[in-house]
């Protein structure tokens, strides 16, 4: 996206903050760091200017509860001050905004979907190159570090960032740039990471939490991984996977799995990894980083979608089956890539 429509885009999203009241915010399933900063961090802010604000997220890994702004998330059947102004919306309707943040398609709301569908008016920003455009206005930049870093560049002009929302902010980029180091980081990030260190934000607590602290169950869940890792072309791929009653003898959920793809693309030599695992008999989630291959286009052949180096999808089908059919795409991708660059 160009500057100039960029800036024209992030001004009409700015209008309908200031022109509208009610506001309904929300993030995809399985909520990353990137999803939960960037809908708590706008949350708060849209509180700074007395606009009453719902967040729809799902329960996420605890780490995440490092983020300040918790007190938005609203929760069924949650009756209190946050959701006075909203009532029961699907049985008497009230004019308000939904705002997706971090998703990519309507699916991927979960059940904030109903809201979106209810809502007067409805917003998207995202940064993910498999997009689909569900909403009346979308902001989407393939080429920003994270949803945060858009979010920084929507509210930080409107003089309503303080230290709460930078550290919201600040956890997104975080995570979605892998600390830093992932090929979507460039001097702009760091240029909107220096902005959000001169408001006194807890950095070094806030990475620590996010990255080097571990469950007990998140280490069984690693190991189980492990003991079922293979090496695959010529070691350029990673395969690790973990079935539900593996996940049951350890005590492991979904939350625990977090950053194991990622994990398994650090072994030198490796070009792709894969990590599958079963939420239940015949439901599959499948994670996928890589270094020199759009992983993305493999994610979308399975329903799923992502960055060009990180995607994923969740598939049904028996379990076995998945990995084999998932392996051989990925497999297939890296060889063909890997005749490219030797041509």
């Amino acid at each position: 996206m160009n500057d100039i429509a960029m800036q024209n885009d992030l001004q009409s999203i700015r209008q309908l903050m200031y022109s509208n009241e009610r506001f309904v915010i929300a993030g995809h399933v399985n909520p990353d760091g990137d999803a939960i900063g960037s809908c708590l961090g706008l949350g708060m802010a849209l509180k700074k200017m007395g606009k009453s604000v719902r967040v729809l997220l799902e329960d996420a890994h605890e780490k995440n509860s490092v983020i300040p702004g918790q007190y938005l998330i609203w929760r069924e059947g949650q009756s209190n001050a946050i959701d006075a102004d909203f009532g029961d919306i699907a049985a008497n309707p009230v004019d308000f905004v939904f705002v997706a943040l971090d998703c990519g398609s309507a699916h991927r709301l979960g059940s904030a979907k109903k809201m979106c569908e209810l809502a007067t008016t409805t917003i998207c920003i995202d940064h993910h190159v498999s997009h689909e455009h569900f909403t009346t206005f979308t902001l989407l930049d393939p080429d920003a570090s994270s949803t945060c870093s858009m979010i920084y560049k929507l509210i930080r002009p409107m003089g309503v960032v303080d230290k709460d929302i930078a550290s919201a902010l600040y956890c997104g980029i975080l995570t979605d740039t892998g600390g830093f180091r992932h090929p979507n980081v460039n001097s702009v990030t760091h240029e909107i990471v220096a902005d959000l260190l001169t408001f006194d934000i807890p950095f070094t607590e806030l990475y620590n939490e996010m990255f080097r602290r571990h469950s007990l169950e998140e280490t069984l869940v690693l190991r189980g991984a492990l003991n079922n890792l293979r090496l695959l072309a010529n070691g350029k791929v990673a395969l690790g996977t973990i079935n539900s009653d593996e996940m049951s003898a350890v005590g492991g959920r979904i939350r625990d799995t977090d950053g194991i793809a990622e994990y398994l693309l650090n072994i030198r030599g490796v070009e792709a990894s894969i990590f599958i695992y079963e939420k239940n008999k015949g439901q599959c989630k499948i994670s996928m980083r890589s270094l020199n291959i759009d992983i993305s286009k493999v994610a979308s052949k399975f329903g799923g979608g992502g960055h060009v180096h990180a995607a994923g999808a969740s598939i049904d089908g028996e379990f076995a089956k998945v990995v084999a059919s998932v392996t051989s795409e990925v497999v297939s991708t890296v060889r063909n890539r890997l005749e490219v660059l030797e041509i």
